[in-house]
């Protein structure tokens, strides 16, 4: 490293590049979609060189995989909080959920009689959740 290269916090350099506010650009890159090359930005606040390029991962809208009176099932993609997730949808409550790198099957209630029967059977363990490579 050079020590007179100019250096900058990565989420400003990503803000000015993108034309994103400092916050959507440190959510990005908290959001783990933020590389350099191959190599994913860990540190929103670490400083990098001013001429970095950025590549940023498309982020994908949950979406409705089966729906009734009483549940929605979405499939809800990597890189989003099963909050997040949930949100787009409104008047459902979520009834698991899933991490924010892990992409599949999120289950979110409709109705206050099938949320409480849910809630029995994933306690009784009647339900569960099965990963997948």
């Amino acid at each position: 490293m050079k020590t007179d290269e100019k250096r900058e916090k990565a989420y400003k350099l990503l803000a000015v590049q993108m034309g994103l506010s400092n916050s959507k650009a440190k959510e990005l890159i908290d959001r783990g979609v933020v590389y350099v090359g191959n190599r994913k930005v860990a540190i929103a606040r670490g400083e990098l060189p001013v001429e970095t390029k950025f590549r940023v991962l498309k982020l994908n809208e949950p979406r409705v995989i089966f729906e009734n009176d009483e549940v929605l099932a979405i499939d809800k993609p990597a890189f989003l909080t099963s909050d997040e997730a949930a949100s787009s949808f409104k008047g459902a409550r979520l009834l698991h959920r899933l991490d924010r790198e892990t992409s599949g099957v999120l289950l979110l209630s409709r109705s206050k009689s099938f949320h409480k029967r849910a809630e029995e059977a994933f306690r009784a363990r009647a339900v569960y959740k099965v990963y997948t490579c």
